[in-house]
């Protein structure tokens, strides 16, 4: 399948960050074969081309990246607004995230990526979810890209009976276990990484357990370490 895409003004971001005002690109087996002028691209490979798109003066740029986003609350929406920080996550967002299963949150990340993927975001870093394999699930089926961590605590208040139980050890064990199942599956597009939910959830072991182990498997750490207590 080659698609043949003209008639628009393309950002390139490439190392020269060279604009096209009136730009065409070439699409051939998934990749971009050629980008240029239209013109150009339009004569060189529109006998080619099973499809022509003319995208009518749009703006074409690669996708975003959403650097910061919590899957898991996709379903959340509504049940936990005008509330202070406190109460948000110890009566509200923790007694929900607890609740979910594995189906819970491969809908949730599906209806989160159908949104992303509407705002022109193509990859996005998961801040800690529930169940990351329902999490990989959805992203294999979505087509995007996801650098994954699970939602990871172990100490701090107000943490539901079930995420009590959580230590350290047992955090880094379940994360690693992900990494060996996850990591680089959906054609490359799945990433794990280890995840500290934040600063405050977590102690001094967690942290440095986690360096360890990021460090061992060459791979990032999302964290959240600015909160703000009033929220």
């Amino acid at each position: 399948m080659s698609t043949l895409i003209h008639n628009a003004m393309i950002v390139t971001m490439d190392p020269e960050l060279r604009v096209y005002a009136n730009g065409a690109l070439f699409i051939k087996a998934d990749k971009i074969h050629a980008i240029g002028s239209s013109s150009h691209i339009l004569n060189q490979f529109s006998a080619e081309a099973a499809e022509v798109i003319d995208l009518c003066d749009r703006i074409l740029l690669p996708g975003f990246i959403n650097t910061h986003v919590h899957t898991s609350q996709q379903l959340a929406r509504g049940i936990a607004d005008d509330v202070d920080l406190m109460t948000w996550l110890h009566h509200r967002i923790w007694p929900y995230e607890s609740q979910m299963t594995e189906e819970d949150s491969y809908i949730s990340t599906l209806l989160c990526g159908i949104e992303l993927i509407h705002s022109g975001v193509t990859c996005f870093a998961e801040a800690g979810g529930q169940h990351v394999p329902g999490i990989a699930r959805a992203v294999e089926c979505l087509g995007i890209r996801g650098c994954l961590a699970q939602s990871t605590m172990d100490a701090g208040e107000g943490l539901p009976s079930s995420w009590e139980k959580e230590t350290a050890k047992s955090s880094i064990q379940i994360q690693e276990e992900l990494y060996k199942n996850l990591h680089g599956t959906a054609d490359g597009r799945i990433r794990v990484w280890f995840g500290l939910r934040q600063i405050l959830n977590a102690t001094d072991d967690l942290l440095f357990l986690t360096k360890e182990i990021a460090d061992k498997f060459n791979t990032g750490i999302h964290m959240k370490f600015l909160t703000r207590m009033n929220m």
